[in-house]
């Protein structure tokens, strides 16, 4: 029998948790960790329709800030927000290491 589904503020608590544990594995990335990450989480009226984060960087600085929809906000059932999470976390992996390396090879030739 599945687990029956968390409440908005124990929702909104796990998935917090979750998300802080994900940005110190980033922080850990040996070319971010001279850069101030934070994260953030955002109601849907605090993003942008059809979106559900967003990400706003500062080269020059080295910080970024990173809003996700926080997870009582999430249409789906919690286990398949966090699921989301992981699942697309790859993709999004793959495609920030190849721009990256496309960036540090422009600086590269200058």
């Amino acid at each position: 029998m599945a687990a029956p589904e968390p409440s908005k503020s124990e929702r909104q608590t796990k998935g917090r948790e979750f998300l802080a544990k994900r940005l110190t594995v980033w922080q850990a990335r040996p070319q971010l960790k001279d850069w101030k990450i934070s994260l953030d989480t955002a109601g849907q009226e605090g993003l942008r329709a059809g979106t559900i984060g967003n990400i706003h960087w500062d080269a020059d600085a080295k910080t970024v800030r990173i809003r996700v929809l926080d997870a009582a906000g999430y249409q789906r059932p919690f286990k398949a927000a966090l699921e989301d999470n992981e699942d697309s976390r790859n993709d999004e992996e793959y495609a920030v290491n190849r721009m990256a390396e496309a960036l540090l090879q422009l600086d590269a030739r200058k």
